[in-house]
């Protein structure tokens, strides 16, 4: 069984969870860079325990048929009526073959999305009120919910993001390289709205006292999010922070001291690198 680490952390988090609230978990990525990278991570984890995975967004994706990097994922599923509200749905497309909701799921991991964006080779995603009824479909969830335009840290704008209430845990992403870098349009996605709820005014130097203040926030790293679910702060692209060095060990331990214990904001964060196959639990 090929376990990551950062799926393994995931599962015994949702372990925690899961023995009263839920059967089948729903798992939403938000926030800056990474979302994508911790998904096909998180499925790769599921289908290798056995369940069957299903990948989709409620805004859009790139079409991993197209990257560079190969994704792993066994079916590719486009189905034009997922845009529509579950109210509007139609259970029979006109070939008289059924919404992937409304037939058995398929083994494996599976891409879901509502159609093919061919400017920038996207996948658009399905409406956020169709993510619970592929609950009975499949063994795992996994909703891309927001976008960052490929920048390690955002503030959400107000039709963001798009989490489906059925959510039992959201991942908010935050690369660790932003860190030490100006606050501007090259580090940060919608820089005017992470200066009011992040406290870091343009051009000041992002530190992780403000990435705190991102998580704190009602309007900051996870907005939108349900009541009942776990939050848990993703700090991706540890890579960056060498443990040989001062500076590297200065970052972590500020991290740690920060994000070490559950409040109301969080419940739990993780540090770790997708592309180095490694991560660890911040908080206790």
């Amino acid at each position: 069984m090929n376990e990551t680490v950062f799926g393994m952390i995931i599962g015994e988090l949702l372990a925690q969870k899961r023995k009263t609230d839920f059967s089948v978990p729903v798992i939403v990525a938000v926030g800056g860079g990474g979302k994508t990278a911790s998904l096909f991570n998180l499925a790769s984890f599921f289908a290798d325990s056995g369940s069957s995975v299903v990948i989709t967004t409620t805004t859009h994706i790139r079409d991993p048929r197209f990257e560079a990097e190969k994704r792993r994922y066994d079916h590719l599923v486009i189905d034009p009526d997922m845009s529509l509200r579950e109210s509007e749905k139609n259970n029979t497309h006109p070939d008289g073959t059924t919404h992937p909701d409304g037939t058995t799921h398929q083994d494996g991991i599976t891409i879901l999305g509502s159609g093919e964006i061919t400017e920038g080779r996207r996948i658009s995603g399905i409406h956020s009120d169709r993510v619970a009824s592929l609950c009975r479909h499949f063994g795992a969830v996994l909703v891309e919910a927001d976008g960052s335009r490929g920048l390690p840290v955002k503030a959400p704008a107000a039709h963001e993001p798009m989490i489906s209430t059925s959510a039992t845990m959201v991942l908010g992403l935050i690369g660790l390289d932003c860190l030490g870098k100006p606050m501007d349009e090259n580090t940060v996605h919608r820089i005017e709205l992470f200066s009011l709820v992040a406290g870091c005014r343009p051009g000041e130097t992002i530190r992780p006292d403000h990435l705190a203040s991102l998580a704190r926030s009602e309007d900051g790293l996870f907005k939108g999010t349900p009541v009942d679910a776990l939050r848990v702060i993703v700090f991706n692209k540890a890579d960056i922070l060498s443990s040989d060095t001062e500076a590297g060990r200065s970052v972590e331990a500020r991290l740690r001291e920060l994000f070490s214990r559950r409040n109301q904001a969080w419940d739990a964060a993780i540090i770790c690198s997708h592309r180095e196959g490694r991560a660890k639990l911040l908080s206790n």
